[in-house]
C-alpha cells in the first residue's frame, strides 16, 4: 500500500510539473492594421491554439500572453472586413510590436466603383458618422456646387470602412484635379477617407 501511495505521489508530481513546463511566460503584442490602409482596427477577434482568444482594444493593439515557446496558427478576424491566418514561431523570446495585416474584400464598394461613378458624373462620397446620421447645413450647398451626393449609413456597417475609404480618396482625387484644393473649405471634415 505504501509503494502504491509513493507510486500515485510520484506520478501526481511528475504531472504537475509537466503542466508548469507546459505554460509559459512568453508574450505576443502587436498592432492590427488594415492591409488595404495599414490604420488599425479596433476590436479585431484574435484566436489562436483551438479557440483560446482576445481583442485588439480600440487603438487595434493586443496581446497574447503566458506563452511557452511553441508554434501558433493565430487567427484575426475583424467585424466589417474579412478574416486572415498567420503561423508564429515563439522561441526563447518575445514577439513585440509587430504589425498584423487582416485582408479586406471591396467587390462593391472599392476604387474602380468610383472611377466608373465618376466617368458616368455621378459622384458620390460615403458616410458613416453614427445613429442618427449627421447632416452639416453646409453638406446642401457643397452637393449643389460640386455635384456631389452624400450617402450615410448612420450606425450600420453596410460596407467594410476600408472599402469606403478607398472609393471617397478617388472622389478627393477626382475633386482635386477639377477644383484644386478650394473645395476643401467647403468640405465636412468626417468623411472617411478624408485628411
Amino acid at each position: 500500500m505504501r509503494k502504491l501511495l509513493s507510486s500515485f505521489l510520484l506520478i501526481i508530481s511528475f504531472a504537475s510539473s509537466a503542466q508548469t513546463l507546459s505554460t509559459g511566460s512568453l508574450k505576443i503584442s502587436g498592432l492590427v492594421v488594415s492591409e488595404l490602409t495599414g490604420d488599425p482596427i479596433p476590436y479585431c477577434q484574435i484566436t489562436y491554439q483551438t479557440n483560446i482568444g482576445t481583442r485588439s482594444d480600440s487603438s487595434g493593439n493586443f496581446q497574447i500572453i503566458d506563452l511557452p515557446s511553441g508554434v501558433y496558427k493565430i487567427y484575426f478576424q475583424a467585424l466589417d472586413r474579412g478574416s486572415n491566418d498567420t503561423l508564429v514561431t515563439i522561441g526563447n523570446t518575445d514577439l513585440l510590436g509587430l504589425d498584423w495585416p487582416v485582408h479586406t474584400s471591396c467587390t462593391e464598394i472599392n476604387q474602380n466603383c468610383a472611377l466608373f461613378d465618376i466617368s458616368i458624373g455621378k459622384l458620390k462620397l460615403f458616410l458613416q458618422s453614427g445613429d442618427p446620421p449627421i447632416t452639416y447645413f453646409s453638406q446642401k450647398r457643397f452637393s449643389k456646387k460640386y455635384k456631389v451626393q452624400f450617402y450615410e449609413f448612420g450606425d450600420l456597417i453596410q460596407y467594410p470602412f476600408d472599402c469606403l475609404v478607398m472609393y471617397n480618396q478617388a472622389v478627393f482625387q477626382h475633386l482635386d484635379n477639377k477644383f484644386g484644393r478650394h473645395w476643401r473649405k467647403d468640405f465636412r471634415p468626417n468623411v472617411p477617407g478624408y485628411k
